[in-house]
C-alpha cells in the first residue's frame, strides 16, 4: 500500500455541506474514473455528493493521479489532481 492519497479539486471551492451524500467508489478502472469525472464535471462533488473513499488494491496514488490526468480515451481531466501525504 501507498502512504499517499489523491486530493481532487473540482469546481466547488467551499466547505462541504452537511447534506452531501457520502459515497465510495469500488474500483478505479475506466468506469470508476468516469463516474468520478462525471461527479466533478456536474459540480456534484461537495454539493450533492462527497466521495469519501476509493477502493482499488491494484496500484498506488501516483498512478491513479496519472490515470485521472491523462485518460487515453476520454482526454485530460479538467480539474486539479494533487497527491498528498496520508493523515
Amino acid at each position: 500500500g501507498s502512504s499517499a492519497f489523491l486530493r481532487f479539486t473540482c469546481a466547488f471551492r467551499g466547505a462541504f455541506p452537511a447534506m452531501a451524500t457520502k459515497i465510495g467508489i469500488n474500483g478505479f478502472g475506466r468506469i470508476g474514473r468516469m463516474v468520478f469525472q462525471a461527479i466533478c464535471d456536474q459540480n456534484l462533488l461537495g454539493t450533492k455528493l462527497d466521495v469519501v473513499g476509493v477502493v482499488d488494491m491494484s496500484t498506488d496514488a501516483e498512478y491513479f493521479a496519472y490515470q485521472m490526468k491523462y485518460d487515453t480515451v476520454h482526454g485530460r481531466f479538467k480539474h486539479d489532481v494533487k497527491i498528498g501525504e496520508k493523515d
